[in-house]
């Protein structure tokens, strides 16, 4: 999915655009190390319950990660796209989520991590961003 430079969204399909991005980010973090578990699927839920307010019902997390839409556009490019159309807030709220849903397990590879880097790089974060996630808790 590549986005045109002069799409302009309207703030419902800046919504939109926001939660389909956390539930594509949160559910591929599920398969980064190969081993989806029922904790992770069950923390994805209820984080983007959370955030977004919306239910998402664990056959849609299972399929957002192993989705066709990471052959067809790399999830890197559909970030880097969107990016643009997210504030700082939004994309931190991302990231926070993320590692949340990364530790439910109780463990981190180096494939999530590396995953975890790339996601940040991507919507254009530095780890002076990321770090304000940890001023608050």
């Amino acid at each position: 999915m590549s986005i045109s430079s002069t799409y302009n969204p309207t703030p419902d399909e800046r919504r939109d655009l926001l939660n389909e991005t956390a539930l594509l980010v949160l559910a591929r973090a599920t398969s980064t190390d190969f081993n989806i578990r029922p904790v992770e699927i069950a923390t994805v839920r209820r984080v983007l319950k959370e955030f977004t307010g919306q239910e998402v019902p664990e056959a849609e997390v299972r399929i957002a990660a192993k989705s066709k839409l990471f052959e067809e556009a790399p999830l890197e490019r559909h970030l880097r796209d969107i990016a643009r159309f997210l504030d700082m807030d939004a994309k931190l709220k991302i990231v926070d989520c993320l590692t949340e849903v990364i530790k439910s397990d109780e463990r981190v590879s180096p494939r999530e991590v590396n995953y975890i880097n790339v996601v940040c790089d991507s919507m254009q974060l530095r780890i002076s961003d990321v770090l304000k996630i940890f001023e608050d808790k």
